[in-house]
C-alpha cells in the first residue's frame, strides 16, 4: 500500500539535568555513559567529573514531550506545571504508552490538556 499524505516528523531531543541542583545540562554528545537506575527508573548519565570538586556529574536524562505551551516553551519530562489550580509532573506512562500529568492524587493523559496547563519549568 501507497502513502500518499502528508509525512509528520516529531523531534526526539534528550536533556540532562543535574541530579545535584536540578540545572539543565546539554552536553550535546559529551555525554561518557547512559544506564538506567534500576532504584528509581529513571535514564541516568555520567558526563565527566566536576573540575573543582572532582565530583562525578550525574545527571537524569529527560526527553521533550513534543508538546509546547502557547508561548513558545518545550513541555519536557520531569517538568512542574499547573493545571485546574494542581500542580503535577510531567510522566512517560508507559503501561498506557503515552505522556501524563502525575501528582500524589492522580495520573492523567497530558494531550488533552497541553493547550490549558501553566508552564513552571
Amino acid at each position: 500500500m501507497m502513502h500518499t499524505g502528508e509525512v509528520k516528523t516529531m523531534e526526539i531531543k534528550l536533556r540532562g539535568r543535574s541530579r545535584e541542583n536540578g540545572e539543565d545540562l546539554f552536553y550535546h554528545n559529551a555525554i561518557a555513559e547512559l544506564y538506567h537506575n534500576v532504584k528509581d527508573g529513571c535514564l541516568m548519565g555520567f558526563a565527566g567529573y566536576d573540575a573543582v570538586t572532582e565530583k562525578a556529574i550525574l545527571l537524569d536524562i529527560e526527553m521533550f514531550t513534543g508538546f509546547y505551551d502557547g508561548e513558545g516553551n518545550e513541555f519536557w519530562e520531569h517538568d512542574t506545571v499547573r493545571w485546574n489550580s494542581e500542580t503535577y509532573s510531567i510522566v512517560w506512562d508507559a503501561e498506557k504508552g503515552r505522556w501524563s500529568l502525575e501528582n500524589d492524587n492522580t495520573c492523567i493523559p497530558m494531550a488533552p490538556l497541553v493547550g490549558e496547563l501553566e508552564f513552571r519549568g
